[in-house]
């Protein structure tokens, strides 16, 4: 009830592209244009219907989407890096505080 699923007709369109265009802010404005209750948002079926996206050639979409999922992944590599490094300075301002009241 609270789901349903979206096929992509691979001659068509690109899975990897409709992923990215489905999480994009155009998308996003349209859910929320047509959201529905506030406590647990929601869509109506019709709407999903009506729902449309532009699509540039296949191999254009393919392109893109390659190029999306590797920025992406570099993004998770960097936050998991700077996850780390905000580990390590915590780490650090201890021992820099134990040390000191040590003497």
């Amino acid at each position: 009830q609270s789901s349903c699923r979206v096929r992509v007709d691979g001659r068509v369109a690109d899975r990897g592209y409709v992923r990215h265009w489905l999480q994009s802010p155009q998308a996003w404005a349209h859910y929320d244009a047509g959201r529905l209750g506030t406590a647990v948002p929601r869509l109506n079926l019709r709407d999903i219907r009506e729902f449309t996206i532009d699509l540039p050639d296949i191999d254009t979409q393919r392109r893109i989407a390659v190029e999306l999922d590797a920025a992406f992944a570099c993004a998770n590599r960097l936050e998991a890096e700077a996850a780390r490094a905000r580990e390590l300075i915590d780490r650090l301002e201890a021992a820099i505080l134990a040390r000191a009241f040590r003497g």
